[in-house]
């Protein structure tokens, strides 16, 4: 491996002689992958993004990890947990960033080095990218690599080490992220207890829905804390049952009191089915949001009729409280105490009123049947998503009805 320094119009000279005897590099949007990327390499495919998120969960002091043993396999996946949520933040905030780079393994495969993190981040997100590709002449023929003018432009030659190797040239740019990274997860661990528990709302007049969303759960997720929202246990809450779809339908958020207003808690209907560990929605946690959720934005009037024959309304922010990620220590999850959840408004509290800024979770974590269809941010069909919600209904309801225009309802009723 060379290690290149531009000080002189020779420098760059040479950096061209190298590139072009390289081959160049091609600029490949994410939507040509195909198969080609992530098919080992990928650290949320093969679940090592869980293992580091329950790496941070399991460990008992989470604050301990030491940014200078990032590569010792006793903080590697703490420290990358924390290189995931810090790139998080940092694309939310910056969305100019150094393209992330690859090049094709010897299984004709792409390896994406650096920025693997950076694109697991971005895949998480949905993010629309580009990878620079190294020997990828004889693929995507249909683009022509970069020239070398066209490569300089997309990367800050004076601010970046360039290293050359035998296939490929690696980018560098910020050779202090580390220190960041740790800063950035010091101070996170000031503000975030690293507990988190699952509440599903129950309605005693169909609890076996309940039961069967928890029971997704478990085909994932053998140990993390569940618990049922029942009314019935929690004499604090007395708000008169009016006009309410189900049991839960303000109890809901009461999630960071029933936790003492410290960890992660995480709220979802009693008509979901999982299909993931819900652990990898905590990829979406904010520190500075008080609330994260499937924002989503119908592009169609829904309005009409929806489960046990009511009137279903259309309004902002429409099925955003279904699925809730609270920051459970953050000060605006404190005013939700049982007295202001008993007596505020439905839309104080549905609209998030109560709150600044709502922090976004990928829509694939909330796919509404029947209706993300008409989504702006539906970007696969309902059989792909992660987590299926059932907003019009199912045999729950009633069993004697028929639910076969219910999109996947068979699969609801083999859990």
């Amino acid at each position: 491996m060379t290690k290149v320094n531009i000080n002189s119009p020779n420098d760059l000279e040479q950096l061209r002689d190298n590139y072009n005897l390289l081959g160049g590099c091609k600029l490949i949007h994410c939507s040509r992958f195909g198969d080609l990327v992530f098919n080992k390499s990928n650290p949320f495919t093969d679940g090592n993004l869980l293992n580091y998120i329950k790496s941070w969960i399991n460990d008992d002091n989470p604050q301990k990890v030491n940014v200078d043993l990032y590569n010792n396999n006793d903080s590697f996946d703490l420290y990358t947990f924390a290189k995931f949520m810090w790139l998080a933040e940092e694309l939310r905030n910056n969305p100019q960033y150094v393209y992330p780079q690859g090049y094709i393994n010897e299984d004709n495969k792409v390896t994406v080095h650096p920025g693997s993190i950076k694109v697991s981040v971005m895949e998480y997100f949905n993010y629309d990218y580009e990878l620079m590709i190294w020997g990828a002449n004889n693929m995507w023929e249909d683009i022509e690599p970069l020239t070398f003018e066209e490569w300089c432009d997309l990367i800050p030659i004076n601010k970046t080490k360039i290293f050359i190797k035998d296939n490929r040239m690696e980018i560098w740019v910020d050779q202090g992220f580390r220190k960041k990274v740790y800063n950035w997860y010091y101070n996170f661990n000031i503000h975030v207890e690293n507990h988190v528990t699952v509440f599903i709302g129950m309605d005693t007049k169909h609890n076996h829905c309940a039961e069967k969303c928890k029971k997704s759960i478990r085909r994932y997720n053998k140990t993390i804390q569940i618990e049922y929202i029942n009314i019935e246990d929690i004499p604090q809450y007395n708000r008169p049952y009016d006009k309410q779809t189900t049991a839960f339908t303000y109890s809901r958020f009461l999630v960071p009191w029933l936790m003492g207003y410290k960890g992660i808690g995480i709220f979802c209907d009693d008509d979901f089915i999982w299909n993931c560990d819900p652990l990898e929605i905590v990829y979406s946690l904010q520190q500075d949001k008080a609330v994260s959720c499937v924002q989503h934005n119908f592009i169609k009037d829904l309005s009409g009729t929806k489960m046990l024959d009511k009137k279903n309304v259309m309004y902002p922010r429409k099925n955003w409280s279904s699925l809730m990620l609270f920051n459970n220590a953050h000060p605006d999850c404190l005013q939700l105490t049982p007295k202001v959840v008993n007596t505020k408004s439905g839309q104080w509290l549905h609209r998030f009123n109560w709150t600044g800024e709502v922090g976004k979770i990928p829509h694939t974590y909330n796919w509404c049947e029947g209706s993300c269809d008409y989504c702006t941010e539906a970007r696969e069909p309902m059989e792909k998503a992660k987590v299926w919600h059932y907003t019009r209904g199912g045999p729950w309801i009633d069993q004697s009805k028929d639910w076969s225009h219910i999109e996947l309802v068979n699969e609801w009723e083999k859990i």
